[in-house]
């Protein structure tokens, strides 16, 4: 299903408004402060504020930066025999802008003297956010190959043949697509694993045959959705360096 495109202004507004709604209300709670407003009282919210600030800017520039890198790749060919990983700033996808409504959530607690309540939302978020491997399984990386899709994974690689893959497709809108293949010959996902053990077999099984897989989250390998559709289907019909 395809999304209807929003009008630039509009978007740009959005975007502002999202840093507004924490800015402006710190700018306020500072300047009670400095005016001698209780420090007990607003201190908290002041600093809860502040991380909702902090994390809403940086949720602006990396979704600036995701655009930009989104755009180069589409003016390119898809990288051939190169491994493609996400670059370290696009983990912040999501994390960012959960603690930004995280710590927002907690300044409004913190406003209504329950600092504590509003500390412990933020820390369950933040924590998580430490442990990826809690809300991230995908591919740690692509390599798009002369034979096939070379998917790594944390400790092994399977290398699918292209002709093995089939219904490749988006998955949710452009905003937040991931990708979704399905192998046509599932018995043989064994012969590809690298290194070769029952363990890592069953693994790759797992994540590339099971009902709900694949199903890669946005940004998987550092790529647009669009991006490795067109590597997908480039390299099926063995013209892997041709543009759209």
């Amino acid at each position: 299903m395809t999304s209807i495109p929003q009008p630039a202004g509009k978007k740009r507004w959005r975007r502002v408004r999202f840093a507004l709604i924490a800015f402006v209300p710190l700018v306020v709670v500072l300047l009670a402060l400095a005016f001698g407003a209780p420090r007990r009282r607003l201190l908290p919210t002041a600093v809860l504020l502040a991380v909702a600030a902090g994390s809403g800017a940086v949720a602006l520039v990396r979704s600036r930066a995701e655009k930009r890198r989104s755009w180069n790749f589409s003016r390119s060919p898809v990288p051939q025999g190169v491994r493609l990983s996400k670059p370290w700033w696009l983990y912040l996808y999501g994390a960012d802008v959960l603690i930004h409504h995280a710590a927002l959530l907690g300044a409004v607690f913190a406003a209504l003297q329950l600092p504590g309540v509003g500390v412990g939302i933020l820390s369950v978020v933040a924590v998580a956010m430490c442990f990826p491997s809690l809300y991230f399984s995908g591919p740690r990386g692509l390599t798009f190959e002369g034979t096939g899709l070379r998917v790594h994974f944390r400790v092994f690689e399977v290398l699918v043949p292209w002709g093995a893959i089939r219904n490749c497709e988006q998955i949710g809108p452009d905003q937040f697509a991931g990708v979704r293949f399905e192998i046509a010959d599932p018995e043989r996902i064994g012969d590809w694993v690298r290194p070769d053990t029952p363990r890592n077999r069953r693994d790759a099984a797992k994540r590339l045959v099971g009902a709900a897989v694949p199903f890669w989250s946005p940004w998987t390998a550092g790529l647009h959705a669009e991006t490795i559709l067109r590597g997908i289907r480039e390299g099926i019909e063995r013209r892997p360096n041709r543009l759209n």
